[in-house]
């Protein structure tokens, strides 16, 4: 089912001209702004906040703000566990972070400890796993691919293990 409706929002203009000129659909309009202080009269089904939140220093009054304009706020985040070069940095004390902006790169454990500041079943923390079981739950069509994709990136992990 495609949305009636989709609005990318910003705070950098540059961002939202490099969207502009790479995505355009009938249903999909830009906005440059600043979350924290968005407001509107306009309710969604869906906020999507994808490499966002990392972004942000107030994570929870951000998300509160939000919540007045949707019922359901989807998340993505960055792990730190993306690949055993950032923890091996973090260990060392050097600078290990994926951009300089970033705020937080959010370990399981971090990513848990935050979704339990707000109200139980608020927030529900999917693992890579746990999303292949829920779209898997719902008829899901990427399972075999991301399967695929998750056992070489096992074996690549052992490999890494073993040296």
């Amino acid at each position: 089912m495609k949305a009636a409706q989709v609005i990318g929002v910003d705070i950098e203009e540059r961002n939202i001209k490099n969207c502009k000129k790479s995505f355009q659909r009938e249903n999909l309009k830009y906005l440059v702004a600043d979350l924290n202080s968005y407001e509107t009269p306009a309710k969604f089904d869906k906020i999507i906040l994808s490499n966002v939140l990392e972004h942000i220093e107030d994570r929870i009054e951000l998300l509160r703000h939000l919540a007045k304009y949707a019922d359901t706020i989807l998340l993505r985040v960055p792990m730190i566990t993306r690949d055993w070069v950032t923890v091996y940095k973090k260990n060392m004390r050097l600078e290990y972070k994926l951009d300089d902006t970033h705020f937080i790169e959010f370990t399981l454990k971090e990513l848990r400890t935050f979704a339990s500041q707000f109200d139980k079943g608020a927030i529900e923390v999917l693992t890579v796993e746990g999303s292949l079981k829920r779209r898997s739950a719902i008829g899901g069509t990427a399972r075999k691919r991301v399967e695929k994709r998750l056992a070489v990136l096992e074996k690549a992990l052992q490999r890494e293990a073993n040296w």
